[in-house]
């Protein structure tokens, strides 16, 4: 198991990092290059050579599954177009085990109270 310089398994670190994504962004797709950055954010320099070997054993754990997600053109009633169409956003997202995690329930916890305060003016 690869381990961090403080000692913390990096496959736990990375599933840490969808967890958050899959509850902040707008989409729940991943990409390798935002854990990347994410984990720079951290103070970590991880490879994307580990991180994609990290996402390798999440998917063979049954944890993340790939997903490509795609954005297409949005038209008006009239024909009009309202948004022109995206190119896919290809990554990983996390499975149903994913989601029934201690981890991910934590980070959608926190998440939903932030929205919350938000809401009530906090």
């Amino acid at each position: 198991m690869e381990l961090t310089n403080d000692g913390i398994p990096l496959v736990g670190l990375i599933f840490d990092v969808i967890c958050q994504s899959s509850c902040d962004w707008h989409s729940d797709v991943v990409k390798s290059s935002e854990i990347k950055n994410s984990l720079a954010h951290m103070g970590r320099d991880v490879s994307i050579y580990k991180i994609r070997k990290c996402l390798k054993q999440l998917e063979a754990d049954g944890m993340i599954k790939r997903k490509s997600e795609g954005c297409p053109a949005f038209y008006s009633y009239e024909g009009e177009c309202i948004d022109e169409g995206h190119p896919p956003r290809n990554g990983w997202c996390l499975t149903s085990a994913g989601r029934d995690t201690d981890e991910y329930k934590y980070y959608f916890a926190e998440y939903m109270e932030s929205l919350r305060k938000w809401a009530e003016g906090e």
